[in-house]
Formats: structure tokens, C-alpha cells, sequence
């Protein structure tokens, strides 16, 4: 299955980080600050949320899935 491009991009930069549990913290700190801009709400951050836990599984990468707490 291929991997939409701007996915990849966030495959490229995840994998950069070596550490599993860094890269969930990562996604935790981006999510984070998206928020803090206020451009995402509602169904646009469920959306965002979901990618974010969802995105090391997508990229084959480990852990396959973040808790992300917000």
C-alpha cells in the first residue's frame, strides 16, 4: 500500500528519531503545538489526534501506535 506523500514526510522525520518512545513524545510536543495556535478544533483535531497515535504503525515503524494525552 502506498503511503500518501505528506505522510511520508512525517515517516522521513520520524524515523530520524531513534528512540520509540522519543518519537511518541515528538508527536505529543507537535500536537501540542498545534493546539496552542487554535487553528485546530474539533473534527479537524480528533482527525489530527488520530493521525498522530496512529502515524509510527503507518510509517512501519515502532512503537505501532502512540498514546498521545493531551
Amino acid at each position: 500500500q502506498q503511503i500518501p506523500r505528506d505522510v511520508q514526510q512525517c515517516c522521513n522525520q520520524l524515523e530520524q528519531i531513534q528512540d520509540p518512545q522519543c518519537r511518541c513524545e515528538g508527536l505529543m510536543k507537535v500536537v501540542q503545538q498545534e493546539e496552542q495556535t487554535g487553528k485546530v478544533q474539533g473534527r479537524q483535531r480528533q482527525q489530527m489526534l488520530q493521525t498522530a497515535e496512529n502515524l509510527p504503525g503507518l510509517c512501519r515503524l515502532s512503537p505501532q501506535r502512540c498514546e498521545i494525552q493531551t
